[in-house]
């Protein structure tokens, strides 16, 4: 008679090897995806913490024509700046400026809103390195006009 005990043995830890090995693999590629995508998150959060923004200046001489001073201190270099002017109504304008405001950028407008506005908010962006999406910071700076 034939012994054919032993290699079943050895054919059933090698399965066992593989099968730990490929759940090994699954986890690492999920893992390491979610590592990358978080560290993305954090890189813009700290950008954004140390570059803050203020509106120094801003006048509506009327409903189309207006004069916003922003002022980045610190930090880094934003790749842009979103002005929201609203007014009482509670109509809204969204302009998007391309580039850092710096030391200080002095800005003429046409917010085009229903009335005069009476307030404006800046918040600056940074894009994604990766996929050159905007990121958005949290912090915003808002002055009444």
């Amino acid at each position: 008679m034939k012994n054919t005990r032993g290699l079943s043995t050895v054919v059933t830890s090698l399965i066992i090897i593989l099968l730990v090995l490929v759940a090994i693999g699954i986890v690492w590629v999920v893992v390491s995806g979610m590592l990358k995508s978080t560290g993305t998150q954090i890189d813009i959060s700290s950008k954004c913490v140390t570059s803050l923004l203020s509106v120094e200046s801003a006048t509506c001489a009327s409903a189309v024509n207006c004069t916003v001073g922003v002022k980045r201190t610190g930090g880094y270099s934003l790749n842009g700046t979103k002005v929201v002017f609203s007014n009482s109504v509670g109509t809204s304008t969204q302009f998007d400026i391309v580039g850092d405001p710096g030391v200080l950028k002095s800005m003429n407008l046409n917010p085009g809103t229903t009335g005069v506005p009476t307030k404006v908010s800046v918040v600056g962006y940074f894009n994604d390195a990766d996929t050159g999406v905007a990121q958005t910071c949290s912090q915003s700076a808002e002055k009444t006009i």
